[in-house]
Parts: C-alpha cells; sequence; structure tokens
C-alpha cells in the first residue's frame, strides 16, 4: 500500500486516477454484523505519470480501493481510499 510517506509517489498515482482511463474495475458489496460495505476496486496499466518509474522497478500497475461502510446502529457512513 502506497502511504502519505511516499508523497510524490502518492500524487503520480493520485492524478493517473483523474487523468487516465482505467483498464479494468469490479465492484462489490458484502453486509452482516450491523453494517453493510461497499468497495470498488480500479486498476490501470498506464504508468505515464509516474515522474521517477526508475524508482518502482517491479511496479506494472496502479491500483484504487474505494471502501464505504455503513453502520446499520448509528446510521454511520466511514469511507477510505487506499492506492497499490
Amino acid at each position: 500500500m502506497v502511504k502519505e510517506n511516499q508523497p510524490d509517489l502518492l500524487d503520480d498515482i493520485r492524478d493517473s486516477f483523474k487523468m487516465l482511463e482505467h483498464d479494468d474495475f469490479i465492484e462489490s458489496l458484502d453486509f452482516g454484523h450491523g453494517r453493510i460495505k461497499t468497495r470498488k476496486c480500479v486498476v490501470i496499466s498506464d504508468l505515464s505519470l509516474i515522474e521517477k518509474p526508475t524508482l518502482w522497478k517491479s511496479l506494472t500497475c496502479l491500483v484504487r480501493v474505494e471502501s464505504e461502510r455503513y453502520l446499520k446502529t448509528s446510521e454511520e457512513t466511514q469511507s477510505e481510499t487506499q492506492y497499490y
């Protein structure tokens, strides 16, 4: 997972998802234990916006996973986005 401690790479990845076409997309829905969770996974193989590709030699694609969890008891929605 790419985290905030790699700010340049994270910015490049976020830009890629804003500007480039995705190659694949899948969405899933899971429910139980008092919550409903949706996940959206998007894959991009175009690495043209990664500014220093030599630092990431084994990088072949970019992945974004957006998760949203709805807690039925509190009616609270939690969201998270992760990049790989």
